[in-house]
């Protein structure tokens, strides 16, 4: 614990002088605008003790991170929640393929046309030069998370992925491009059972899956919300591409009504042999999600790409809760953004064990 509060406090201070260098600029506007400067150092410091009261926990996470990579990625991420990302670089990789030009897209573009998504105009995308035979509508971002940076891949010193004939999990669905570049990968012997309930989403994800139809096949599009038990009876409203589910009391001329289901009853209704992977990026809900899918973890130990950005808590909660099943699961850390998004806790038990 010693080491990792050492760790944090060295990260913090190197932080901190280039900030100060190069942050000139913001300072002169701090002196002249002092009533704004002071509401954001006093939202800034109540972050700061924020995160400083949950360095205990953090420590613990350090500790079962299984690698140094995860280990000084994860110090990066608390430095930038501290003094904020634009000035903390956590993923290089990231910070380089964002700055591609519009000119590296356009090549990729199938054609000018669009779709409608909220306040989004996804374009239609050809990846087949960047190795994946796929077609779909998508943002450039989605492109560079998905395709360029996978993001749902760990490729350190372990690789973690899918692997061929794999039946996946991929709860989040959006558009469809995560299911897509898992089909991609796992081929005609794999099934991605796929969890999306926007009606917005849905329609975009069916005009992707129909203009792949080598893959359509191995796509089962679920358009229930996943939770830790079934049959909760939730009402939302639809909200650009995110897919939050807003708990909607007050709006009800607005709201919509679905019922949730968990994992592991959805795989024991299915009677679903085996689950190899699970992908999680659904908008906070994770930890509710994984506790709905105990037994399924349990017993078929699969590999694990969990988002854990939603929610600072997270950063521990999501990683103890999987320690404490004592599945011997390895966890290593990856991150694909500039900003705090797309933070994935990746896990795996290793091979000999999982037999």
């Amino acid at each position: 614990m010693i080491n990792f509060y050492l760790k944090v406090v060295i990260k913090l201070i190197s932080d901190l002088f280039p900030i100060a260098i190069f942050n000139r600029t913001k300072i002169l506007y701090k002196i002249q605008h002092p009533p704004t400067v002071i509401i954001k150092r006093y939202l800034r410091f109540k972050n700061i003790f924020r995160i400083l009261k949950k360095l205990g926990n953090f420590s613990q996470i350090y500790d079962i991170l299984e690698d140094q990579y995860s280990k000084r990625l994860f110090i990066r991420l608390i430095s930038g929640r501290i003094f904020g990302f634009p000035n903390i670089l956590v993923s290089p990789k990231a910070d380089l393929f964002l700055k591609l030009r519009k000119s590296f897209f356009e090549k990729l573009y199938e054609s000018n046309q669009t779709l409608k998504a909220g306040k989004y105009n996804p374009k239609l995308f050809n990846l087949k030069s960047i190795g994946f035979p796929i077609k779909l509508y998508n943002l450039n971002a989605g492109i560079i998370f998905i395709f360029l940076l996978e993001q749902y891949r760990y490729n350190h010193n372990k690789i973690i992925d899918v692997q061929k004939a794999d039946i996946v999990i991929d709860a989040g669905g959006g558009w469809g491009d995560t299911a897509l570049y898992f089909a991609s990968k796992i081929g005609n012997f794999g099934k991605v059972f796929s969890f999306e309930f926007l009606e917005r989403n849905v329609k975009i994800f069916k005009e992707n899956i129909n203009l792949n139809p080598n893959l359509k096949e191995i796509i089962e599009i679920i358009q229930d919300p996943i939770w830790n038990y079934s049959n909760k009876e939730i009402n939302f409203y639809e909200d650009g591409v995110s897919g939050v589910a807003f708990f909607n009391n007050n709006k009800k001329e607005l709201s919509q009504k679905l019922n949730t289901i968990s994992i592991d009853d959805f795989v024991k209704e299915k009677n679903i042999p085996k689950i190899d992977f699970i992908k999680m990026d659904i908008e906070g809900a994770e930890v509710a999600a994984l506790l709905g899918a105990k037994k399924t973890i349990t017993n078929f130990r699969p590999k694990l790409a969990i988002s854990i950005y939603h929610d600072l808590d997270h950063y521990y909660k999501i990683p103890y809760y999987l320690k404490s099943l004592n599945l011997n699961y390895k966890f290593y850390l990856d991150h694909f953004s500039t900003s705090r998004g797309e933070t994935i806790l990746f896990g795996m038990v290793p091979q000999d064990e999982n037999d």
